[in-house]
């Protein structure tokens, strides 16, 4: 069972989401982000990726986030 683990942030009232993803897992981030905020989620490739940021999916180096 895979427990997804999401960054929220709470700007201006709104809930954000942030997923980190491996290439691997980028699919499965942009499908959850599609319904969970039922818009098109902003995808980014992080610039440098660091052993801080790791996949919410598998724990590989994350390469890209997901958010709304």
């Amino acid at each position: 069972m895979v427990f997804l683990l999401m960054q929220l942030i709470v700007e201006g009232g709104l809930v954000k989401m942030k997923i980190y993803c491996c290439l691997e897992h980028t699919e499965l981030a942009l499908d959850v982000a599609v319904d969970e905020s039922e818009l098109a989620p902003i995808f980014e490739k992080i610039d440098e990726p660091t052993k801080e940021h790791r996949c919410q999916y598998c724990d590989k180096e994350a390469l890209y986030t997901v958010e709304n």
